[in-house]
């Protein structure tokens, strides 16, 4: 779903949600990284998180250089 939308949000232009997203995920996930005393949950997280989202972004960026030129 998260790289769904931030391909959407890339295509569209509306590269501002993609923050939004990020800081919404972020909240969504704080009590589990709170909670975690060896920090490890936070570097999964953090890795998961832009690892999908530059995936999504690259993703996002082919598709619109190639509609740019038809």
């Amino acid at each position: 779903m998260e790289r769904f939308l931030v391909l959407t949000f890339v295509i569209t232009g509306y590269n501002e949600a993609i923050g939004f997203l990020l800081a919404v995920k972020a909240l969504a996930r704080f009590p589990e990284i709170k909670e975690d005393q060896k920090g490890t949950f936070a570097e999964y997280f953090l890795v998961g998180t832009m690892t999908s989202v530059g995936l999504a972004l690259v993703a996002g960026l082919i598709v619109k250089a190639l509609y740019a030129q038809l």
